[in-house]
């Protein structure tokens, strides 16, 4: 298979299958844009192999791929430092004329 016939075959592929790919893909994400996005980087994968994936069963393999990219998703947002709010913290007070800044104790537990 030439690479022109693998272009070819890999654009009719999508084309066909986009919206059923799309569609497991927001089974999985539950956001239609992070559906769109996990098919597209599966798609990607997809054509770097496509010659040795059209001979098998490509849906199943870009399946795969999909589920894969939207599990990498997901743990890479897991990773991030999620922002806790200070209730409770004490408020430092505005500095009032020549003074220097306030030192604040924020190991100290109130209450």
């Amino acid at each position: 298979m030439t690479q022109i016939e693998a272009a070819t075959e890999f654009h009719d592929f999508v084309q066909a299958r986009w919206a059923y790919l799309v569609r497991c893909a927001y089974l999985l994400t539950g956001d239609p844009m992070h559906a769109e996005d996990a098919v597209q980087v599966a798609l990607e994968r997809t054509w770097r192999r496509w010659r040795q994936v059209v001979t098998d069963r490509p849906e199943a393999y870009v399946r795969t791929a999909i589920a894969r990219a939207a599990i990498s998703r997901h743990r890479a947002r897991r990773r991030r430092v999620a922002e806790s709010p200070l209730d409770g913290a004490p408020v430092p007070a505005a500095p009032t004329g020549g003074e220097g800044p306030q030192r604040v104790d924020l190991g100290r537990r109130t209450g």
